[in-house]
């Protein structure tokens, strides 16, 4: 979906999906870091909302060192934002291809 290049370490990276509520399943949306593994270099916050002219609602913080994800139900997040905000630490680093 992006690839964040290691000059944005520090940085906070933002992934914002829409109607993300759709599988018939539950389940778990999750942001990968750069080996594949699910982030938790740094702190994650996941927020929500119905509209883009509405503030953004927390769904909650996740620390340093604990995975960055959100479980998901049928129909939980359909016609709804979902974002994550990860803020990169100072040692990140992106070694895949076409990163820095």
């Amino acid at each position: 979906m992006a690839e964040v290049p290691t000059y944005y370490d520090g940085k906070t990276s933002v992934v914002e999906l829409y109607d993300a509520g759709e599988s018939a399943n539950s389940g778990t949306l999750a942001v990968l870091d750069p080996s594949g593994n699910i982030f938790n270099d740094g702190e994650c916050r996941i927020y929500s909302r119905s509209n883009p002219s509405v503030a953004w609602n927390l769904q909650g913080t996740v620390s340093s060192g604990s995975n960055c994800q959100e479980t998901v139900t049928p129909g939980e997040y359909n016609g709804r934002w979902l974002k994550f905000e990860m803020d990169l630490p100072a040692a990140y680093s992106c070694s895949t291809v076409g990163g820095g």
